[in-house]
């Protein structure tokens, strides 16, 4: 009892004092190798960081903005919430990234837009995206799409 005592207090230890933003802006430096830029505001919570009017630039040209996103690190369990999201012509009200150590090679993806809903996986071993897409409601990206039993769906090797 007391070992395990021990062990959960290490790893509240752990979520609590983690540099939340230190992640945030290693992640920042990383990309910026490929140059692509990224001008948001920050906050923190004990585990959380918040991040408000986000803007993505790539060679000075500005591809996204996301009105809000949460970071939520808790080593077996993480998880990113963006809300309010405009890339061109599409608008995501809402994306969900969940990453777990039980399946770590896969991020699960879920998230509406005014195209539809979308539902998939990033395989980072295999460096593949595969995001099914329902409720389409604008039949010209179809033409884009792959279709299999389950519906249409977009996949890339990256």
């Amino acid at each position: 009892m007391k070992f395990l005592v021990i062990i959960i207090s290490f790893f509240i230890g752990i979520i609590i004092f983690m540099p939340v933003e230190n992640l945030f802006f290693t992640l920042e430096k990383k990309i910026s190798k490929q140059n692509i830029y990224i001008n948001t505001t920050t906050s923190t919570s004990i585990t959380n960081l918040y991040l408000y009017n986000l803007t993505i630039f790539q060679k000075n040209k500005k591809i996204a903005f996301i009105k809000k996103g949460e970071i939520i690190p808790l080593i077996v369990f993480n998880k990113i919430n963006l809300s309010d999201i405009s890339i061109k012509n599409i608008h995501f009200s809402k994306i969900t990234l969940t990453h777990t150590i039980f399946n770590p090679v896969i991020i699960e993806v879920l998230a509406t837009s005014n195209i539809g809903k979308f539902k998939g996986i990033i395989n980072l071993k295999k460096r593949f995206l595969k995001i099914y897409i329902s409720n389409i409601k604008q039949n010209k990206i179809k033409s884009f799409l792959h279709k299999d039993k389950k519906g249409f769906f977009y996949e890339k090797i990256f």
